[in-house]
């Protein structure tokens, strides 16, 4: 199979300086590996794999990422594989980085994927979860359904985290019945320091750059 890679004027466009968590490795002093990075999938988080990271019995460090417009990294009305190719390099240089392991979820993998073919020097070892070359994953499909739920989310406001977590989940289980959706989604709402809680309908706003990343690369064959 051929795969092929569009080619888009991402220098004109912003890179992203991702929010990371770090879990260090388990190793007798002076030795070390290159580490392990994970990315997460569409509308997830680095928070989803805190526990893998925390109970691994590593012997590299682990670095689990926010990608562009999700979690605590920056959010942009960009999104796209060769955009997302881009922040991953910038993190290498930012830690100085020759070198890493790569884990990737669903649109995690497909962003590793897109760098392993363009900058094969990068990876050291590849692992790509939930996603194929040659089939859209279930859990795509209804995509358009989920984003527009969010849409239509009413934020709460003067409300502890706790509490509007469970005033969101009411409204998104009128349309979205899977707990475990339910609980991906509610990721993404994230409390300002004046008590707002925002971000959860910003990702759901860019609905167009999510969809054309999938019938992008579902058009070239590479999911």
């Amino acid at each position: 199979m051929r795969y092929v890679l569009t080619c888009h004027r991402f220098h004109t466009q912003k890179v992203i300086d991702m929010a990371f968590d770090v879990y260090e490795e388990r190793l007798p002093i002076g030795i070390r590996r290159n580490p392990l990075i994970i990315m997460h999938g569409i509308l997830g988080c680095k928070d989803e794999w805190r526990q893998f990271g925390e109970r691994a019995n590593s012997n590299r460090k682990i670095i689990a990422l926010d990608a562009r417009n999700h979690g605590e990294s920056p959010y942009d009305e960009n999104h796209t594989y060769p955009l997302m190719v881009e922040d991953v390099k910038l993190l290498f240089t930012k830690q100085k980085l020759q070198r890493a392991c790569l884990l990737g979820h669903s649109m995690g993998g497909q962003t590793f994927a897109h760098l392993a073919l363009k900058h094969p020097s990068l990876v050291e070892k590849l692992i790509i979860v939930d996603v194929s070359p040659i089939t859209v994953p279930s859990a795509i499909r209804p995509l358009g359904d989920i984003l527009n739920t969010m849409v239509q989310v009413q934020l709460p406001v003067n409300m502890t985290m706790c509490e509007a977590r469970i005033c969101v989940e009411k409204q998104l289980e009128k349309r979205i019945k899977d707990p475990r959706i339910r609980t991906s989604l509610l990721n993404n709402l994230i409390q300002q320091p004046d008590g707002r809680c925002s971000r959860f309908t910003v990702v759901a706003k860019h609905i167009k750059c999510y969809f054309q990343v999938f019938l992008e690369i579902k058009r070239f064959g590479v999911i």
